[in-house]
């Protein structure tokens, strides 16, 4: 009996790591097509500005239905996956050949910093300030990315890789 509940267990699992990778693929495609299509500063721009307005919203919709409440944080995710994407393709192109591996590594070792930082963070945000504030919080370091992209980012369209 236990070994058919395990099977039924394994069946669910493989439907939603199916289910899964069907939304990976959904959200994929679109960003390999924008990606070639629209200029990196942009893109990494509209990104930043198009998140900062789902946490904003979702701070503003902290108490109203969850099912509305999944609209923008659906949205979010689908840039966030293209945001994640665009941080492969645009700083390899910020750095000259000699310096690729350095700067991008250290690019990269910085955001996962980050990334730690904001794990340990959000919990704590939300269990002192609510969900309002801390999606307000959220959305103000957003905002200061895209300040920052649109003040100092370079553009990289007409730049040679080699």
């Amino acid at each position: 009996m236990a070994s058919a509940g395990l099977r039924r267990s394994v069946w669910i699992l493989v439907a939603l790591l199916e289910v899964e990778a069907l939304a990976f693929l959904a959200r994929f495609l679109p960003t390999l097509w924008a990606i070639a299509k629209f200029p990196r500063k942009a893109f990494t721009f509209w990104t930043f500005i198009i998140m900062t307005v789902m946490l904003v919203l979702l701070g503003v919709l902290a108490n109203a239905s969850p099912w509305l409440m999944l609209i923008p944080f659906v949205i979010y995710s689908f840039v966030m996956s293209a945001a994640s994407n665009i941080t492969q393709v645009y700083p390899p192109e910020l750095f000259p050949t000699h310096l690729r591996g350095s700067g991008v590594g250290l690019l990269n070792a910085t955001s996962r910093i980050a990334s730690a930082v904001g794990t340990f963070v959000l919990p704590v945000s939300l269990e002192t300030w609510g969900v309002s504030v801390s999606m307000y919080g959220l959305a103000a370091v957003l905002a200061l990315g895209a300040l920052v992209t649109w003040a100092w980012a370079p553009t990289t369209e007409s730049k040679k890789l080699v």
